[in-house]
């Protein structure tokens, strides 16, 4: 402002003086800056990390990017330097310059191994010797343990919860790639305010937990491309190391035409640390484009089957609970209207009437296709893991939710090239040694699929198949033709279908979710970050060869269990079981 006010008041002399006087000025002004430059390099212009660009104001660096590159200005021979984190100090000894206008320095050994999946800052000093002064530059790097990831980044500025106590905390969505379509903790993102808490049943003991997230009923957020909300989950995978689990299921569904939550793949820090790979998604939730339900006042709702606390109980013996409305706002009347209409569509059922005007049956029959191919013990198991809403037609539709434990996953040895009975009967499978728990030992079942087969129990439990209603499906033709029928146009594109059970549909599925978290470590950091037991080995992806996953070079493993193949091993299965399954008697 000071030189703009000189240059206005000159303006007011004759033109010939300000010629002297503007020559003037600049030899006044620009060789004194000349020399200050010379004397003192910018000191920002002269660092940089293989994670530097013009978007981020601080230099980072990662596991795998820790070089600094220091550009010289030229004259001088040889270089000391020190790193400063915390309390750690390393001193490099004077050493000569290879190159006098480029330096380049390994941070590695500057980290503190024990907090490495944790934020670090380092401080680097290089003293440049030669002709004349030493010249002196400092520079602060920030390290992650990753920065720059091929799927979106968020960071959490709160503790990870253990509980279902509700936390305050701020949120960082790193989620707008770029031009190379990587996702960089230096680059654009949408921050919110909000909170977090811990969630699931029995996932509520893992190690690596699921998380609710909520920002408030005035602050809905669309994250991802995904339609905005105020509630969103995050899905630990735990137990589904390929973490594609859910995913995939949730996707089929929904291309075939019914309500499907929509997610995302995400690397997770909590408090700059780094928490590993997690599914975040929709929650189960009302709206236009999430659940579309009636609004309460009309009619609508949506259940889930609890296994505690219930709110009712149905005429079949299921325990539900209110998802929508919420239980507070519940009035007698929407009670008795939420529990008539599921009472009503189970005693139809159970009396043989027709129920098809109070159940989308196309819907129900993809559900339990969508659950077999997956293999998924928690569907229909011991009431939860399965919501219902009322729809616009006035029927209740079932809404897929909570595939972690598909694929087989929790058990791994069986006989041969075939984990799937273990799902659903103990037909060639050895999941339980009588030794140790000998009253567990259920009876065989009837094929390998959950539909089809009966509920079976012995003296202390009942197997993952434990549908009440399923004795009156196997009586009523129509459903078990359609069942048979909807599988073949699904896996043959029949009838107007497309054929998403092709083997080359499933795989280009496959290949298109497993290719992201391949890319750039993914799976290997997670890995790293929670070391996933290996006593019992884990699907993987294909290519991916950690310590859990289970392969030929593993001797807990029978065979291989590259996802992808024991997907289209398990369509052979069905296309041999499904003609198989037969109308029934009740007697």
């Amino acid at each position: 402002m000071h030189l703009d006010h000189r240059f206005q008041t000159a303006q007011k002399v004759p033109s010939k003086t300000l010629g002297y006087l503007f020559v003037l000025l600049s030899l006044l002004l620009c060789a004194p800056l000349a020399m200050a430059e010379e004397r003192h390099p910018p000191t920002t212009a002269l660092f940089e990390t293989e994670l530097s660009g013009p978007q981020d104001g601080a230099l980072l660096l990662d596991h795998t990017h820790t070089l600094l590159t220091i550009r010289l200005p030229g004259k001088y021979t040889s270089y000391t330097y020190t790193v400063w984190n915390r309390n750690q100090r390393i001193e490099g000894a004077e050493q000569p310059l290879a190159d006098p206008e480029v330096l380049t320095l390994d941070l590695h050994p500057g980290l503190r191994q024990e907090a490495r999946f944790s934020k670090q800052r380092l401080k680097v000093l290089l003293t440049l010797r030669g002709e004349g002064e030493p010249l002196e530059l400092s520079r602060e790097l920030i390290y992650h343990f990753i920065a720059r990831s091929p799927i979106p980044i968020i960071e959490i500025d709160a503790p990870a919860p253990v509980s279902r106590e509700r936390i305050p905390a701020n949120f960082a969505f790193y989620d707008e790639p770029g031009p190379d379509g990587w996702y960089f903790l230096g680059g654009p993102h949408q921050s919110a305010d909000g909170t977090i808490h811990a969630r699931g049943q029995s996932s509520l003991g893992f190690p690596k937990k699921s998380f609710a997230l909520n920002f408030g009923k005035e602050n809905p957020l669309s994250i991802m491309g995904m339609p905005a909300s105020h509630k969103w989950v995050m899905i630990g995978g735990y137990v589904d190391t390929t973490h594609i689990a859910n995913k995939v299921s949730y996707d089929l569904y929904a291309e075939m035409g019914h309500y499907g939550p929509q997610s995302r793949f995400v690397q997770v820090f909590f408090k700059e640390k780094y928490w590993g790979l997690y599914t975040f998604g929709e929650k189960i939730q009302r709206g236009k484009n999430h659940v579309d339900t009636p609004k309460k006042s009309k009619g609508g709702f949506i259940v889930k089957e609890v296994d505690s606390n219930p709110a009712f109980r149905s005429l079949s013996g299921r325990t539900f609970d209110y998802e929508y409305p919420d239980s507070e706002d519940v009035t007698p009347e929407m009670a008795e209207h939420i529990q008539g209409t599921i009472d009503n569509y189970e005693r139809k059922v159970m009396e043989g009437e027709d129920w098809r005007e109070n159940l989308n049956e196309e819907a129900e029959i993809d559900y339990f296709l969508v659950t077999d191919v997956f293999a998924n013990p928690d569907s229909y198991f011991k009431d939860k893991n399965l919501f219902y809403f009322l729809n616009r037609d006035g029927k209740l539709e079932p809404v897929i939710w909570d595939f972690i434990w598909a694929f087989g996953a929790p058990y791994f040895r069986s006989q041969g090239n075939d984990p799937w009975p273990c799902i659903y009967g103990s037909t060639k499978c050895d999941f339980c040694q009588p030794s140790t728990c000998p009253s567990a030992q259920p009876e065989q079942g009837d094929n390998q699929l959950m539909y089809g087969n009966l509920a079976r129990c012995n003296a202390s439990s009942c197997l993952y198949n434990a549908f009440p209603l399923m004795k009156y499906y196997l009586a009523d033709a129509q459903n078990v033709e359609m069942y048979r029928e909807r599988y073949l146009d699904w896996r043959k594109g029949r009838n107007g279908h497309e054929p998403l059970l092709s083997d080359e549909s499933l795989s280009i599925r496959i290949d298109a979710l497993l290719a992201p978290l391949k890319e750039g470590d993914v799976y290997a950091l997670d890995y790293e970050r929670w070391q996933y037991s290996t006593s019992r080995p884990r699907y993987c992806a294909p290519g991916v060869d950690l310590p859990y996953c289970c392969t030929p070079r593993s001797a807990a493993c029978h065979v291989s269990m590259d996802i992808k193949q024991k997907l289209l091993d398990r369509l052979r299965i069905m296309d041999l079981e499904v003609p198989e399954v037969k109308v029934r008697s009740l007697d």
